[in-house]
């Protein structure tokens, strides 16, 4: 039998979201099981993240306030924000940037030679208030979370496990007492263990989702490998509700070069760069002249294909020889940006980067409050897998950071609590949980078939469900998973449990989950933009 003994708290996820509320849990004695579906702790969006954090501090935001802040929030989001959500992510995600990644973490921004945070302009920001460690910020954030999580004598890390299924009392408690019951709880998860093979039961007093969001679903995307909305499949299986997972937002600017699409920073054209087609024209100028490169990113990512569709092109130009002085050097500020241009022949000093947009965010997911409670009891989600509609319809620039740390730090401090008031999984639902039953083996693993529906699915989401939809082409969409998803759940049933093979499984239940959305929703509106 492979059963881990009872934790006190799963984490499924090791990015911002998942580290801040296993930290905030272990500071508060509590013992905490991390899961990373990768051995490497950096493989996740927050390690990925380039431009920066909104920040305001109390001396140096002149002419800005958390109040301007938050309707740059809701200007953004199309309207579609939950203003309470939007109101904690602007106010306590300020506080927490202060406690938590200034004083505590000591995260090395960038600061003037008096010491002062330096701060860039992003889309959509009314004012300068990103503050950035050169153009990876996430990776300097991840590893301070990486150093203090994993010296931690609470904090238990399960590197490279998959997550197969959560736990439920509904769906895995053995016994009458359950069958009859109407309540559904979570209880944990099964995880597999990438290297053997082998899943595990790991039963939890409560579960947070922190899995990241789906861009890996697409033809073009800026996310890191294991964001396949994973998280939001298990969720939607379990009975969690589930809102607005079709709200996806593409980044308008990544290098359109190799294979995986890398990232070039919102900031960058906060620097002053420009967006040119083919024939040299800023073409902004066409779409909204008044903000320009720094309309918001649906925006944005809708004039570039527009302008690729008509020119017949593949890429556009973002141009830097237009980047402030101020800013300093080019490949000082953008030193990541540089080294990986000139990998591909490009000298962003001199030459126009070929940049094509690329699925970057998730702005619905599985439902939750401001404490990161979903609709199942013991279950709660935190960061890009979940949906408290603090981004709307369209994610501010540089608020995805804020929002894993906010939602991650209220997570821990209601799990606390509740713990604290002796309110753990009972020995009852404990014993009565059934361990996994390996029954695979009598199909073999096809790997060339693996990777061939993977092509097939990306390239049925970019074309059909993607940055401008229409009815007809969702229908096509969705027609097509079907068939797609009956003819993976016989071989998922009947094939040895492998990570490779979950992933498929979760990302396709992921596509279904998303195109079944969209047909429903008949309002055009933010980065769900319908045409025809």
């Amino acid at each position: 039998m492979l059963r881990q003994k009872k934790t006190s708290a799963l984490i499924i996820g090791s990015g911002l979201a998942g580290l801040s509320c296993a930290l905030e849990l272990a500071r508060r004695g509590i013992t905490v099981t991390v899961v990373s579906k990768s051995e490497d702790l950096y493989a996740c969006n927050t390690a990925w993240a380039q431009g920066g954090i909104a920040y305001l501090d109390d001396t140096q935001s002149v002419g800005d306030s958390l109040e301007l802040y938050a309707q740059d929030m809701i200007q953004s989001g199309d309207g579609m924000n939950h203003e309470p959500a939007v109101q904690q992510l602007t106010q306590l995600g300020n506080k927490l940037i202060k406690a938590e990644m200034i004083d505590q973490l000591k995260i090395p921004f960038d600061r003037d030679s008096r010491g002062i945070l330096l701060k860039s302009k992003e889309g959509a920001h009314s004012r300068a208030r990103v503050i950035h460690v050169g153009d990876a910020t996430g990776k300097a954030i991840q590893t301070g979370l990486v150093k203090v999580a994993t010296a931690h004598p609470n904090i238990e890390i399960l590197s490279n496990y998959t997550a197969v299924d959560l736990l439920t009392t509904q769906h895995h408690c053995v016994g009458r007492t359950f069958t009859y019951s109407l309540d559904n709880v979570c209880c944990g998860a099964y995880l597999l263990d990438n290297t053997s093979g082998r899943v595990k039961t790991v039963p939890a007093d409560y579960t947070l989702l922190a899995t990241g969001g789906i861009g890996q679903l697409y033809l073009h995307s800026s996310n890191s490998p294991g964001s396949i909305g994973d998280g939001m499949v298990m969720a939607k299986r379990a009975g969690a509700a589930i809102l607005f997972p079709h709200y996806i937002q593409f980044h308008p600017t990544a290098l359109a070069k190799g294979r995986q699409r890398f990232l070039i920073s919102e900031v960058v054209r906060g620097a002053g760069a420009q967006l040119l087609n083919g024939r040299g024209e800023r073409f902004m100028k066409r779409y909204n002249p008044q903000q320009l490169e720094l309309a918001s990113r649906d925006e944005l990512t809708r004039a570039i294909i527009q302008e690729m569709i008509a020119n017949e092109e593949e890429f556009v130009y973002l141009d830097l020889s237009t980047h402030r002085q101020e800013e300093g050097p080019i490949e000082e500020r953008f030193p990541t940006i540089f080294q990986e241009c000139l990998k591909f022949g490009i000298d962003i000093r001199s030459q126009p980067i070929p940049v094509v947009p690329a699925a970057h965010y998730l702005c619905g997911g599985v439902k939750v409050d401001l404490n990161g409670r979903t609709t199942l009891e013991r279950l709660f989600a935190a960061g890009e897998v979940a949906c408290s509609g603090a981004h709307g319809a369209n994610r501010l620039a540089s608020t995805s950071l804020t929002e894993c740390l906010t939602w991650g730090h209220q997570a821990a401090k209601t799990i606390a609590d509740a713990l604290e008031r002796q309110e753990g999984l009972s020995d009852t639902i404990v014993n009565a949980l059934r361990d996994w039953e390996d029954v695979g083996e009598s199909v073999r693993l096809d790997r060339q078939r693996l990777a061939g529906d993977w092509s097939r699915m990306r390239t049925v989401m970019w074309n059909y469900v993607g940055i401008i939809r229409n009815p007809k082409l969702l229908e096509i969409a969705s027609k097509d998973f079907r068939l797609l998803g009956e003819s993976l759940a016989e071989l998922y049933f009947n094939a040895a449990m492998s990570k490779d093979l979950v992933d498929l499984f979760h990302g396709i239940r992921a596509c279904q989950l998303i195109v079944d959305s969209a047909k429903k929703d008949p309002v055009s509106v933010g980065c769900h933009y319908l045409s025809g």
